[in-house]
């Protein structure tokens, strides 16, 4: 039994951060000791059956931290599922305007402000040889591209190639120099790094409450730090962040139930073709690494939106040598050496399977991850690589490979030759262990949504089995997002953490507190995971008539859901507006 560490909080809000909590000048750009200290399990995690790799972030600022700073909004047709009335999820709160909406919904508001806060802009973007390969082939094909919006401020810094690995010098526009800035710049913020979470704690809820509430309510975390136990008692709320595989494992630590813990894992899987322009000097590992998107193939063999987005990836030496087949040592070295000369695309496909993490303390990676990529899946993959090999082509490439373990080269610029290349890879297809697959973004395991027989949580993040206990991360997403998912990540925790500040304002107003002063004693928010949360503080100083207003729409809301919840395990409960902070990250931890 650890002995128990003793510490009074001046600030009011707590981030528990898993990992030693870095500024930028501290950061590596180093491949070993990136891996190391800032992925989760040191970027060796896998999939049980191993045929999977996923990297995922394990740092100050999380994903936003190691990402490639593509900054997409979530597509509209995304957006209207979740939306559907009809459908699984039913969140209005994801309607777009074709959708017969009179004015901006939550998510708009806060999708722009997220847009605008992380610098993110198409603008001036700056494309290094690689990107250029992606909009030269594709316009000699007539396919779709584009340029997608960055969140660094200078896209032509050939650094910028090396953001997975560390920002020294704060050109992206990440978590880290922005929203936990902000924390810290408002002295209503502290940190705890190196902090290991056990499980939230709670007590049995208030008897005599609504008729949908909870009945459990959130009171604190348990955590160890350095060796000592540390407990934070938590007198407004608890808000979780720690990204689609950690998340549902504090939560089934903590003794939660809900079966949809866990579930819907989405992992966008990849799967990667190299070309080589002999002589040019590509250098695709400087400069932005991430610049341009093709939505050629995004509709799907089945034209239901589960098709692939075509982009290009940072292709570090490190990178790709975990991607090529091994043929040989010489093989691969010969590989290496030309890296210079190499671009690379990748397949995004947006999953229709799931999968399923799980807490599993004798694992050596804390954890198993179970997935595995469908038919209807590998089939648009395939599509995805057909086009890719196409593009670079067009582009110029001497020479393309695919990551199949058995040798699938063309060295020809003959059309009948690359058809009949194409067609040798689409006859051999996705098989487990005969190609490599990848995933970097992680998204759903906790998903939003109407009901506590479909979903962990409602549309504001608070969870329908504990009341006061909030979600603001990758987990929440209905579905995978079909786009890189940080933009909806951030949007989703805005969000969230907007309609909890309301709540807690009007908390206030109701309590005869000052109006919009969060309060230290009797008033403080304790949060938790890789300390990727800020306050709304804000949003926290929005007009009262908004909130009473907003608070009334809530309670019409949760009155209407309760005569319509189906039995089930779990009793319903009301929905008060959601959510602490800004929390971010697609992929974010609490370290074992």
């Amino acid at each position: 039994m650890p002995p128990v560490l003793r510490r009074r909080f001046a600030a009011p809000t707590h981030l528990i951060n898993s990992t030693p909590t870095h500024k930028p000048h501290h950061h590596y750009l180093r491949r070993q000791p990136a891996f190391t200290n800032m992925y989760e399990k040191s970027a060796l995690l896998t999939n049980t059956t191993g045929d999977l790799s996923i990297l995922a972030g394990a740092t100050f600022g999380g994903g936003t931290t190691i990402n490639w700073a593509c900054c997409i909004p979530t597509p509209e047709h995304v957006r209207k599922e979740w939306a559907d009335t009809q459908g699984v999820h039913r969140l209005p709160v994801f309607s777009t305007s074709g959708e017969g909406a009179t004015e901006s919904t939550d998510f708009d508001r806060s999708q722009a402000a997220i847009m605008a806060r992380i610098g993110a802009s198409e603008e001036g973007v700056v494309h290094n040889a690689a990107n250029q390969a992606l909009l030269d082939g594709c316009e000699k094909l007539g396919y779709h591209a584009k340029t997608t919006a960055q969140n660094l401020r200078d896209t032509s810094a050939k650094s910028a190639g090396w953001t997975c690995f560390g920002d020294k010098a704060g050109n992206k526009q990440g978590t880290m120099v922005t929203f936990l800035t902000d924390a810290v710049r408002t002295g209503n913020a502290s940190f705890v790094h190196n902090c290991a979470v056990k499980r939230v704690t709670y007590r049995a809820a208030d008897a005599g409450g609504a008729p949908t509430s909870a009945k459990r309510r959130a009171t604190g975390i348990e955590a160890e730090v350095d060796g000592f136990a540390l407990r934070i008692k938590a007198k407004r709320c608890v808000v979780v962040s720690c990204g689609s595989l950690q998340t549902p494992c504090i939560l089934q630590r903590s003794g939660f139930t809900n079966a949809h813990i866990g579930r819907h894992l989405a992992l966008h899987p990849v799967t990667g073709i190299v070309a080589k322009f002999n002589g040019k000097r590509v250098h695709a590992y400087e400069g932005a690494p991430m610049t341009t998107v093709s939505n050629e193939v995004e509709p799907g063999p089945k034209n239901d939106g589960y098709g692939c987005k075509l982009e290009v990836p940072s292709t570090h030496p490190g990178l790709i040598s975990s991607s090529i087949p091994w043929h040989g040592g010489a093989a691969v070295k010969a590989h290496l050496l030309d890296t210079a000369d190499a671009a690379a695309m990748i397949v995004l496909q947006r999953d229709h399977g799931t999968g399923v993490v799980t807490n599993d303390a004798w694992n050596p990676m804390g954890m198993k991850v179970n997935y595995a990529v469908t038919d209807d899946d590998k089939e648009s993959m395939i599509d995805g690589m057909d086009k890719c090999i196409r593009i670079l082509a067009a582009a110029g490439a001497d020479e393309i490979m695919t990551t199949h373990s058995a040798a699938h080269v063309h060295r020809t610029s003959d059309a009948a030759a690359l058809d009949a290349y194409v067609e040798k890879v689409r006859l051999s297809g996705i098989k487990t262990n005969s190609v490599g697959v990848f995933s970097a973004h992680q998204m759903g395991s906790c998903r939003m949504g109407y009901s506590p027989n479909t979903s962990v949580v409602d549309e504001d993040g608070e969870m329908w089995e504990c009341d006061n206990l909030y979600l603001a991360d990758a987990s929440t997403l209905p579905t995978a997002s079909a786009a890189n998912p940080m933009v909806t990540t951030l949007s989703i925790s805005h969000m969230i953490a907007t309609k909890l500040a309301q709540r807690l304002k009007q908390e206030d107003v109701e309590a005869g507190k000052p109006a919009g002063k969060p309060t230290t004693s009797g008033g403080d928010l304790s949060t938790y995971g890789n300390a990727l949360a800020v306050p709304a503080l804000y949003v926290y100083e929005h007009d009262s008539v908004a909130a009473v207003a907003n608070a009334t729409k809530r309670s019409e809301r949760r009155q209407a859901m309760a005569s319509q919840q189906p039995p089930g395990p779990w009793l319903p409960r009301y929905l008060v507006a959601a959510a602490v902070m800004t929390a971010i990250g697609a992929a974010f931890m609490a370290r074992r």
